[in-house]
């Protein structure tokens, strides 16, 4: 993750992904950040369910199939289920916006939601309360932040982007995103933000 918690570039995700590969399991994550000039959180992204109930989130965090697992299980609630692939058009709701759309698990698997003009199948809720427990390999949250607006080149912005704790830092809540399959968020325009890297336990040092 890079520091200050600024956005992955394309290019050195790619070199990570072809260092890394068949050497360990890698995982990647992208943010679907809001696109107001400055990030602020009250830009919000609506969701329309096909019962004709809406509501609103901050943000999208798109996950590949093998982060189920990668560090825990992804909480799911009963008759729900994680992602069929990376580039389906699949999404997992919080409980808090499943009940906001009026979507309970006998629609799971039916119901619809549109987001930024894709159309996508719920296929599970997620119970974001168990979600928060969940602590990357650096023992940082898997949230997206949303950037707080700051005075360039103040001394609290130069702080963080040097230091690696959470000080000054504003995850946003599990109840006010969506998971989406990796390749589906990247098409709607998530960018990277990390990838984890977990190397086998009899893997040999690097020379």
């Amino acid at each position: 993750q890079w520091p200050g918690n600024i956005g992955m570039d394309e290019i050195s995700l790619r070199i990570f992904l072809e260092i890394f590969e068949g050497r360990a399991e890698m995982v990647v994550r992208r943010w679907l950040l809001p696109t107001g000039s400055d990030r602020k959180s009250s830009f919000h992204m609506r969701l329309d369910a096909s019962n004709g109930e809406t509501a609103k989130v901050l943000t999208a965090l798109g996950l590949q199939t093998n982060e189920d697992e990668f560090i825990a299980k992804i909480p799911i609630l009963k008759g729900g289920r994680f992602f069929s692939a990376d580039d389906v058009p699949e999404v997992i709701l919080p409980t808090e916006v499943a009940a906001a759309l009026k979507l309970t698990a006998k629609d799971i698997g039916t119901a619809k939601v549109s987001l930024l003009g894709e159309e996508l199948t719920v296929v599970g809720i997620l119970d974001e309360e168990q979600f928060r427990y969940i602590k990357d390999l650096n023992r940082k949250a898997l949230f997206p932040i949303i950037p707080e607006e700051k005075a360039a080149g103040s001394e609290s912005e130069e702080s963080e982007a040097e230091g690696d704790d959470d000080s000054g830092v504003a995850y946003v809540d599990p109840s006010e995103l969506v998971l989406l399959p990796v390749d589906v968020a990247f098409s709607l325009g998530a960018t990277p933000y990390s990838v984890s890297i977990k190397f086998k336990d009899e893997a040999p040092l690097w020379d």
